[in-house]
């Protein structure tokens, strides 16, 4: 065998350092690569401190179209670093500059759901640099939920007087309902009778959670306690309206809707039947979703119960502004006055039930 001379083997050992070091960076590269598919992309950085993971909250959070489908990535993120990774995790809102009132109830429900399955201690959050971001999480109660320790500042303090009471629950006693009713009753000068009828959609709502979202474990996307549900009532009688914030985080309705049919009898199956039947072009979720607005599908033999927004449906024509949007599974649904109704498919799933219920006595202007 030939004999390097000095000057090819000093080369020869160059070059073969250099292969070593490409081969290591390969290595590095790729681990990281793998970590962070698994962690969920850009949602992640490397875990602060050690044992937690840091879920970055998009710039601008709410239920809008344009803001939607950033907000539901971000709550995958959180649980996947929760109940599939079974770590600590950081919600950072620090560049977070738009949180939407309507995200107080999801907010709360996905970190009291970490809370309640796995430890009170598994998740906590750094708070928005933006001032009104900051005052809005504070008003939201959310703060206090994640165990942020941050002093505000006194025009915040004078800024927040949008204070949300989330109720939440497991078992319906009909007071929460009846709490419910009332403060609609205040803010939109209502009669005897129509307080009457909004007691009656939110028991019918909140039932409806007891006995479908939650009766089979198996089918529930991400782990949840039994029968848990959030609501919350936000009134202005200035402006004399009222909007309901209720979500769960069971089954969805399409995903139960079939079974709501079959236990209310034939003639329900074969009403539900025929809607799926007559919306060609449309996804299973946007059918079944439809479905659930149509009294011949959900009403019971003897005309009584269903799942309430029938009841809230009809209600969006007493008044001069009213209407219901519902988020559940792959669809959407808008209900405006004169029983108009627009479904439409959602760019990421719903993972539960969110409705959004609001009446006002003077017309959008």
């Amino acid at each position: 065998m030939r004999r390097l001379s000095e000057p090819n083997k000093v080369r020869w050992l160059r070059t073969a350092a250099r292969r070593q070091k490409r081969s290591e960076n390969a290595r590095r590269w790729r681990s990281l690569r793998a970590h962070r598919r698994s962690a969920g992309q850009r949602d992640f950085e490397p875990p602060v401190p050690t044992g937690s993971y840091l879920v970055r909250a998009p710039r601008q959070m709410s239920l809008r179209t344009a803001h939607y489908a950033d907000t539901m990535r971000f709550l995958q993120a959180v649980r996947k670093v929760a109940f599939v990774r079974r770590a600590h995790v950081i919600l950072d809102f620090r560049k977070t500059e738009l949180i939407s009132t309507e995200l107080a109830p999801l907010l709360a429900a996905e970190i009291a759901r970490i809370k309640a399955m796995r430890d009170g201690n598994a998740v906590t959050g750094y708070s928005p640099n933006d001032a009104e971001a900051r005052r809005r999480l504070q008003a939201l109660g959310l703060f206090k939920a994640l165990g942020i320790h941050e002093v505000a500042s006194t025009e915040e303090v004078e800024k927040a007087n949008e204070q949300f009471e989330i109720k939440t629950g497991i078992a319906l006693d009909g007071e929460v309902p009846d709490e419910l009713a009332e403060e609609f009753s205040i803010a939109l000068g209502l009669s005897v009778d129509q307080r009457r009828l909004i007691e009656k959609a939110f028991k019918e709502a909140l039932e409806n959670i007891s006995e479908h979202a939650y009766y089979d474990k198996a089918r529930i996307a991400w782990p949840a306690e039994q029968g848990r549900w959030w609501i919350c009532c936000v009134t202005s009688i200035e402006r004399k309206g009222a909007f309901m914030l209720a979500c769960d985080l069971g089954m969805t309705i399409p995903a139960t809707i079939k079974e709501t049919a079959a236990k209310r009898g034939p003639s329900n199956v074969a009403e539900l039947a025929r809607y799926v039947a007559a919306n060609i072009g449309r996804t299973e979720d946007e059918k079944l979703l439809g479905a659930a607005f149509q009294d011949g599908v959900t009403r019971r033999a003897d005309g009584k119960g269903g799942r309430g927004l029938g009841k809230m449906k009809t209600l969006i024509d007493e008044f001069p502004d009213g209407r219901l949007i519902l988020w559940s599974g792959g669809a959407k649904a808008l209900i405006e006055p004169g029983g108009k109704m627009t479904i439409r498919r959602l760019a990421q799933p719903f993972y539960g039930t969110y409705v959004m219920w609001h009446l006002g006595q003077e017309p959008i202007t």
